[in-house]
């Protein structure tokens, strides 16, 4: 799903910064 999807990437983009 789009949400789940939306918080891994968030997650992903947050150990990148």
């Amino acid at each position: 799903g789009f949400c789940v999807e939306a918080r891994t990437l968030r997650l992903l983009f947050q150990n990148f910064d």
